[in-house]
């Protein structure tokens, strides 16, 4: 407004609860909704952009890869693969049995996601492709960390596991019972 010099409006479109929201690097907004629809707004005039379309249950939540691509997973047991150049295209990721927890981007470019189904996945971006399914946890996981080694830690509900980033073979598993 004049007074302030600030810039603000209101944003419409989505017609259930709002989940999440991300400011890209082009200064564009990404919300995610329960209505199973995010929407891609302007972030200076607030108009929306495009609406993308894809998921069929609850998005729980999206990352911008360096290549301008949108990552998003949901609890639909898919990842989504978004164009960076028409965001209505996307690659579908499956496999997972439960919902989608979430994913890290590892170093050398491919995406590592945990399940519901207490399990991880290794993917290739590029085509979608589930490279290696990483199995052994009983419980719930909770999170996953890149390890300079290129191993991956992953801890759940009852154990941290050590893998091996390049075949998926579980190194280690540190119970604290």
């Amino acid at each position: 407004n004049e007074t302030t010099g600030i810039s603000t409006a209101v944003l419409h479109g989505h017609t259930s609860k709002i989940k999440g929201a991300w400011k890209l690097k082009d200064d564009q907004i990404l919300s995610w909704s329960e209505d199973k629809i995010m929407r891609l707004w302007d972030g200076k005039t607030g108009s929306n952009l495009a609406v993308l379309v894809g998921h069929t249950d609850d998005i729980k939540g999206i990352l911008e890869l360096e290549d301008g691509r949108l990552i998003s997973w949901s609890q639909d047991k898919t990842l989504r693969l978004w164009s960076e150049i028409n965001r209505a295209d996307y690659v579908r990721l499956a496999g997972h049995k439960k919902e989608i927890q979430g994913i890290l981007v590892l170093q050398d470019g491919r995406l590592v996601s945990w399940s519901r189904d207490n399990t991880l996945r290794l993917w290739d971006r590029r085509d979608g492709t589930c490279q290696i399914v990483l199995e052994g946890h009983k419980k719930l996981i909770i999170g996953v960390l890149e390890l300079t080694s290129g191993r991956l830690l992953s801890w759940s509900e009852d154990e941290i596991r050590l893998w091996d980033g390049a075949s998926g073979i579980c190194v280690a598993v540190l119970a604290g019972h």
